[in-house]
């Protein structure tokens, strides 16, 4: 019988155990990676879905009259709306350029939690009404 050449014997264990090693390195970097976009992706959608609550409230009080006030609300999924609209005479140093018209700062603000996280969105404006 003859005797095979070292390239024909096959990996010894050393190699494998080496190639082994190297792909649970690679493997395990790619399951952190994935894990890390999907956190990512779900605080994303959170932070988006807040923006649309926040955005809808604003459309609303646009729609009627200016009067302050401060309302605190659910919102599906989990949110919590708050909408303060107050008077903001610190913003006219004198008297009113638009005769009959006054700023009011509108401020919608909406939190969640994300796992043991609180997250916020808030989104302001001033808008001119009527003289409070």
């Amino acid at each position: 019988m003859t005797t095979p050449d070292r390239r024909e014997r096959g990996f010894t264990l050393i190699e494998v155990l080496a190639a082994f090693a190297i792909a649970v390195l690679v493997l395990g970097g790619a399951y952190r990676l994935f894990g890390a976009g999907v956190r990512l992706g779900a605080a994303a959608t959170g932070e988006s879905r807040a923006v649309l609550i926040a955005q809808s409230a604003m459309e609303a009080i646009a729609a009627r009259p200016l009067a302050a006030s401060e309302a605190s609300e659910s919102v599906a999924g989990g949110f919590e709306r708050t909408v303060t609209v107050r008077p903001r005479a610190d913003l006219v140093p004198g008297p009113s350029p638009v005769p009959g018209a006054f700023p009011w700062e509108v401020d919608v603000a909406v939190t969640w939690r994300d796992g043991r996280q609180t997250r916020a969105v808030s989104l302001a404006t001033v808008r001119l009404g009527p003289i409070p």
